[in-house]
């Protein structure tokens, strides 16, 4: 009897031994996991966003708009007047530089340095982007004043280039090869396809490669490039000849084929090889390729069915027209034609092809794409942009996109984290630059923006958000399309940072 008891005993210690064990060890796990909660605090972004809205303004931004022509007469016993260039008023002007009284010469240093105070004068005094022809005939006599061998105008482009580059900054792009009547590449003795490909080789190879190059036709084009492909994404700016060549058309809308911009051949088959000009149809496709990476625009100078406004507004977006000139009669007509919806409700024609010309971009969507359930301090805050474009084309110049976080006062006065004013008054802002590239905003699209914020990067309260645009060659502001958007951006929302 006594082993027996002594045996029970033994094994109600033992019991008892195993429940003291699984309550110290449940005891620890809850202590472990609460001092784990305790050292490691999550970051949360709470985001109050603002309302988003197209407006109908008139956007004064740069690479966009209409032109005009201003010519200048280059010889050394010719005086040159200045005075029409402090009226240019237009974000563009075609300036044609008449060289024919060296079509049998070098360019002296006379001819050069007038040219040279042109521009710096238009820079000087304008905020125009400059679309550059040189040419030896304005009467429609190319062959008659175009220099007798092709080496004089190659030399020409070696003398100017040292111009040309000096004013990269404000020089957009270059129309033509120099020759042909008017220098639209017609009628001439060096518009044989090894000709033209040979003058625009050198022009290339001469001129700094941030000035686009452009010619007549997409034949032209094609000709030169010996390819009926366009340019991709992939290859766009990377600085070859193909990706810096876009399009003038002084025939726009003129006619069915533009004056014989276009043709009747098939792109599909061409027989004539890269000559081939193929039908109106396939040349408007071309160029909606092709002008997503390089320029196109031109000249309207005859009124036709084909350039009534919803025919035209039509052309400009599937051909991405960024710069423009044309006659009364025709913007005449266009301001005729009243639009009765949408954004534009009760405005002229004439105004919305204004506004829509190249890019025009808003900001339609702002989000926080994670931290709102809590995120890790070595975490990143990932922040959600919508950009739409609007307009006919997009920029073919990079921009610098920024995300500004100002940090607001409390109740109290205080600002948020540890930010002090400055001599101004002014308190320290947070910049982040948005990893993306404004020439890939394409037209009639939305561009989805992520931007990575370190959570360490933030202290705890709140801050307006906002984004800003900015041309990386001229440091100018650019303007967004949205409601209430100005020249420091546009106010993307409030949002609050908490630690606990």
């Amino acid at each position: 009897m006594k082993k027996l008891r002594l045996l029970q005993f033994i094994i109600l210690l033992s019991t008892l031994c195993m429940m003291l064990k699984s309550c110290s060890l449940s005891a620890v796990k809850n202590a472990i996991v609460n001092e784990t909660v305790d050292e490691e605090p999550k970051v949360y972004a709470n985001l109050d966003s603002a309302s988003f809205s197209e407006s109908a303004d008139a956007l004064n931004n740069p690479y966009t708009g209409w032109y005009s022509v201003y010519g200048f007469y280059i010889a050394d016993d010719y005086d040159i007047s200045y005075d029409t260039i402090s009226k240019v008023q237009n974000r563009f002007a075609m300036i044609q530089f008449n060289i024919n009284s060296y079509s049998e010469s070098d360019i002296s240093d006379i001819g050069l340095k007038k040219i040279d105070r042109v521009l710096d004068t238009f820079k000087s005094e304008t905020n125009a982007s400059i679309i550059l022809r040189f040419v030896y005939d304005w009467d429609g006599n190319g062959r008659d004043t175009e220099p007798s061998s092709i080496d004089i105008i190659k030399s020409h482009m070696e003398q100017l280039s040292y111009v040309i580059n000096e004013h990269a900054d404000i020089i957009w792009l270059m129309q033509g090869i120099f020759v042909g009547d008017f220098a639209e590449m017609h009628d001439s003795a060096y518009m044989s396809d090894a000709g033209m490909t040979e003058l625009m080789e050198k022009l290339c190879e001469v001129t700094d490669p941030s000035v686009f190059q452009s010619v007549r036709t997409p034949a032209h084009y094609r000709i030169i490039n010996s390819t009926f492909e366009t340019i991709d994404e992939s290859s766009a700016y990377d600085g070859s000849i193909a990706s810096r060549i876009g399009l003038f058309n002084d025939g726009l809308l003129g006619s069915e084929n533009d004056f014989g911009t276009y043709g009747d051949g098939n792109l599909d088959d061409p027989q004539d090889g890269y000559d081939t000009k193929g039908t109106p149809e396939q040349e408007k496709a071309f160029q909606n390729k092709l002008c997503l990476y390089v320029p196109n625009g031109g000249e309207i100078g005859v009124e036709s069915q084909y350039n009534d406004y919803e025919n035209a507004v039509d052309i400009f977006k599937k051909t991405h027209i960024t710069y423009l000139s044309a006659s009364e009669a025709i913007t005449g007509k266009w301001a005729d034609y009243i639009i009765e919806d949408g954004v534009f409700n009760g405005k002229n024609g004439l105004y919305y092809i204004t506004t829509h010309l190249g890019y025009r971009y808003w900001i339609s969507d702002f989000s926080v794409e994670n931290a709102k359930s809590g995120i890790d301090p070595d975490d990143d805050i990932t922040l959600g942009i919508s950009v739409e474009n609007t307009g006919f084309a997009n920029t073919y110049r990079p921009f610098i996109a920024e995300l500004i976080l100002t940090p607001l006062p409390d109740a109290s006065g205080d600002v948020s984290g540890d930010a002090s004013a400055d001599a101004s008054g002014d308190y320290g802002e947070l910049s982040y630059t948005i990893d993306t590239d404004a020439r890939f905003w394409y037209p009639s699209e939305t561009t989805a923006l992520s931007v990575k914020i370190p959570a360490s990067d933030i202290k705890s309260g709140s801050y307006t958000v906002r984004i800003m645009l900015t041309d990386k060659t001229t440091g100018e502001n650019i303007l967004f399309a949205n409601t209430g958007a100005d020249k420091n951006g546009v106010k993307l929302g409030t949002l609050s940072i908490s630690v606990r």
